[in-house]
């Protein structure tokens, strides 16, 4: 057993996601490596002139969490993605393949 790093409650120590807090405590691993996606979103956002205060004022998604997503150290929700997709003025699916590159 372990203790989880945003709720400090025990998890197991093969745990991908807290059961307590529901946070994703690994990256997503696709069979060819980990995505990295965070640096696709951060790019995104970059380019789009915003800053992690702007992004999350606009789309709703908190900052820690926005953070966290673009250093890959969390998995965000569908609802964040959403969110920041039409934050962005993006699809979903344009999102998903803007951050696959």
């Amino acid at each position: 057993m372990k203790n989880c790093p945003f709720c400090a409650e025990k998890i197991k120590d093969a745990a991908v996601k807290c059961k307590h807090c529901f946070e994703w405590l690994k990256t997503v691993n696709s069979g060819c490596g980990i995505l990295k996606m965070g640096e696709s979103l951060r790019n995104l956002r970059q380019r789009r002139n915003l800053n992690l205060g702007e992004l999350s004022k606009i789309s709703s998604v908190q900052p820690a969490t926005l953070s966290r997503m673009e250093n890959n150290k969390a998995v965000g929700s569908l609802k964040s993605y959403f969110c920041i997709a039409k934050a962005l003025g993006l699809k979903l699916s344009e999102l998903f393949v803007a951050m696959g590159k």
